[in-house]
């Protein structure tokens, strides 16, 4: 595992520690990866309750209750603000033990619409005494997208670059908002 990952997925799981919360997870673009990430660290499952791969749409909808008319929106779709939200408190809300959820969505390539390559968008979900409130933001990818006309296991690398790149910026996504609560 990547070493930078390693540190975010400590601090990740120390700082939930701290504040006594668990967290659990839905991924689209990065197929499960935070979770393998978090489950890699020693003890994670005493603050790390799991999490849903969500990688098509369907799933999205039937999962985590997604609405359609966002999904098939095409000014909206899969990777949009409200998508992220709505997943994370989806998860959330079919995970009691858990406080806290963590979503991304995104578009790594190659393929990705005109607009959306290297687009992941993030989505945080909290329980407060009122219910779930929730929050999401966009974030754009700095590494290289596949090339659907470079060979397979280039395409292969450059994705598995991104999904790394996606997680490590979900992670820290997470010790911000966890940052923001505990001062809020």
């Amino acid at each position: 595992m990547d070493r930078q990952l390693a540190i975010l997925a400590q601090n990740v799981l120390a700082a939930l520690a701290i504040r006594g919360q668990r967290i659990v997870c839905a991924e689209s673009c990065t197929a499960g990866m935070i979770a393998a990430t978090l489950a890699a660290v020693p003890g994670a499952s005493r603050h790390f309750c799991g999490s849903q791969v969500v990688y098509r749409n369907d799933t999205k909808i039937l999962w985590l209750g997604v609405p359609p008319a966002i999904l098939d929106d095409p000014t909206r779709g899969a990777v949009c603000l409200e998508t992220a939200q709505w997943m994370a408190n989806g998860v959330l809300a079919k995970t009691p033990e858990a406080d806290v959820a963590l979503s991304i969505t995104g578009h790594l390539g190659p393929g990705a619409p005109r607009g959306l390559d290297g687009v992941a968008v993030l989505g945080w979900a909290i329980r407060t005494a009122t219910g779930l409130e929730s929050r999401s933001q966009h974030r754009l990818l700095t590494s290289s997208p596949p090339d659907e006309t470079t060979p397979l296991a280039l395409q292969m690398e450059r994705r598995l670059k991104r999904q790394q790149e996606a997680v490590a910026m979900a992670l820290l996504f997470v010790l911000q908002q966890l940052e923001a609560t505990s001062t809020s």
